[in-house]
């Protein structure tokens, strides 16, 4: 699955590598810069922390706490009263990794997604988007991501363009808690 921890770490590592190399030239971009971009955790506290409307998240941030699985998910769903989430990899592009989960109560649970598991329990884009009812499935796919660093996000529609920035909505990952924003924030 494109997006992992070990990607990440490679990619950042190798980055770093050419900024040392490269001393006394001009970069196009700084290593620590690119390093915040490919994180979705850190680039959401770093745009937040500079101003810019980002929707709330349990889990963003660099001190952020981890979330390890699905039953980490559930709470969080749970204490923040969050109904919809994105559950994503942190360092994963465009819909790799994604799940769109829909709760509605004790035992009740679907999952919108691409991410499929072969018979070996890795995980695969399948590019088929499919819908999940079984609470196993999709625990099993949000525990196989997790230690790749998964974030995740409330879901809400988005604006129409040119409505300005979406108003709910909220994120969360395996590093780190976000506040939520689908509707009212809960009180602490």
């Amino acid at each position: 699955m494109e997006g992992s921890a070990r990607w990440y770490e490679r990619f950042t590592g190798a980055v770093r590598e050419v900024g040392r190399a490269a001393a006394g030239c001009t970069l196009l971009d700084d290593p620590d810069e690119l390093a915040v971009l490919f994180d979705k955790r850190l680039c959401h506290a770093v745009l937040h922390g500079a101003g810019v409307p980002v929707p709330p998240s349990p889990t963003s941030g660099a001190t952020a706490p981890g979330v390890r699985g699905w039953p980490d998910v559930r709470e969080l769903l749970r204490a923040h009263r969050m109904p919809r989430a994105f559950v994503k990899l942190a360092h994963g592009s465009s819909a790799s990794g994604v799940l769109a989960v829909e709760t509605a109560g004790p035992g009740r649970v679907r999952a919108t997604t691409s991410v499929e598991r072969d018979p070996q329990g890795r995980l695969f884009n399948s590019l088929r988007v499919r819908r999940c009812t079984a609470e196993g499935e999709i625990a099993a796919i949000v525990d196989a991501l997790a230690p790749d660093a998964s974030t995740s996000n409330a879901g809400c529609p988005r604006p129409p363009s040119g409505a300005g920035p979406p108003t709910c909505g909220s994120s969360w990952s395996a590093a780190g808690p976000r506040t939520p924003s689908y509707g009212p924030a809960a009180p602490p």
